[in-house]
């Protein structure tokens, strides 16, 4: 983490707390662009977060896999927490989709 976080601390909201690996995603096999911000979610302990745009083109719906990689590791492709919208923007609880 850049900065670093003490273990089981909550993360700061200033400045962010971004992960030192890059992070790519795709979303129904399309390439979304690089995210805003890959970190820890501010306030919180231990919970990671991902910004990223929905790319044009899109399949919709609650069935859509989202794939994120970092550090050579790979997620499975899932959408168990949220909903890929005919605008592009994901929806879950307010508002985000949570992986």
């Amino acid at each position: 983490m850049t900065p670093a976080v003490t273990e089981g601390s909550p993360a700061p909201l200033a400045p962010l707390a971004w992960t030192v690996n890059s992070v790519t995603v795709t979303i129904g096999g399309v390439a979304a662009p690089a995210p805003s911000f890959h970190g820890l979610t501010p306030g919180l302990a231990g919970l990671y977060q991902v910004n990223v745009a929905v790319p044009a083109g899109t399949a919709t719906g609650d069935a859509v896999p989202v794939v994120l990689s970092v550090a050579g590791q790979t997620s499975p492709g899932r959408n168990d927490r949220g909903k890929v919208k005919e605008d592009g923007r994901g929806a879950g609880p307010s508002g985000r989709m949570g992986f």
